[in-house]
């Protein structure tokens, strides 16, 4: 058995459109007059029935209020990539990448978000500023929530050390994380129909996190994708990786994919990316008083 991972394996969908600001119950005229009453009902004291400020309602419409969504527009701006050397959110490229392979290797088979075909565990152990993203061949909706910086391999390899095995070093598995790495080509990621550079600097190997010198510790369930015994295990990762600064509200279509090899003493195996994301990011909502015309 090879300790390797590769990302790699039926492409489909495409997009929808960019949600636009809606005022429900109001003409847009109304709308803006019911924003200028809002204004002046919170300066003034609460004796005289001051609304309560909007982020002390509750998630549920109150009865006779007008829902106005915030945060979407007709425009959508270009996507930002946060590069490498800015450690975005605290961590390099390297230590993301390690902490996204900690994440997919943690999750048991039958919901791993690296093998979901739909989306339907997109959001399977997310949590802080960054919302991970996977490859392999799919077609993929999923809804994140707003304000949040997206990371994924563009092409990437992890190499899991068997303590059993005592060829197994972290020397070893540098050297063929990085072999199959160079092989990568086509790489390409579109973000709603506009194409990012793949850059040299967004290439990475993880940084040395675990308790052997030059790898990070990864935690593989009962059931786990590598189908080896559950337990903590030494990793070495290398790849292409991207974060992208968060979307504004509205519908987004992300597609990213790669060609690479994985380099056998007898033969070569071809692995390919293609994953299509449809990102629905809900706006912001607030409620507004409902007036009649």
């Amino acid at each position: 058995m090879n300790a390797r991972y590769l990302l790699g394996l039926h492409p489909e969908p495409e997009t929808t459109g960019i949600k636009e600001i809606l005022v429900k119950g109001a003409s847009r005229t109304l709308a803006i007059l019911a924003l200028l009453l809002l204004a002046l009902a919170l300066a003034t004291p609460t004796s005289a029935g001051r609304l309560p400020p909007a982020e002390a309602l509750p998630n549920t419409n109150p009865d006779g209020w007008a829902a106005t969504t915030i945060g979407a527009s007709g425009l959508t701006p270009p996507p930002i990539v946060l590069p490498p050397d800015t450690n975005p959110y605290g961590a390099s490229y390297g230590e993301w990448g390690a902490r996204w392979w900690q994440w997919v290797f943690a999750q048991p088979t039958d919901r791993n978000p690296l093998t979901d075909q739909t989306g339907a565990f997109c959001a399977v152990d997310q949590s802080g500023p960054v919302w991970f993203l996977t490859g392999d061949i799919a077609t993929r909706t999923c809804t994140v929530p707003i304000g949040k910086a997206l990371f994924f391999p563009v092409a990437s390899e992890a190499y899991v050390l068997f303590p059993w095995d005592p060829n197994d070093t972290p020397e070893l598995a540098r050297e063929i994380t990085k072999r199959d790495v160079d092989t990568a080509f086509a790489m390409t990621v579109t973000v709603d129909g506009v194409s990012l550079p793949i850059l040299e600097t967004y290439r990475v190997q993880s940084p040395a996190l675990g308790s052997v010198p030059e790898t990070f510790t990864v935690t593989l369930p009962a059931k786990n994708i590598m189908d080896i015994p559950a337990g903590p295990y030494q990793t070495v990762a290398d790849g292409y990786y991207m974060m992208l600064a968060p979307l504004p509200a509205g519908t987004h279509n992300v597609r990213i994919r790669a060609m690479l090899y994985a380099v056998y003493p007898d033969h070569s195996d071809l692995y390919e990316i293609d994953a299509q994301y449809t990102l629905m990011v809900p706006s912001t909502v607030i409620y507004l008083p409902l007036m009649s015309r």
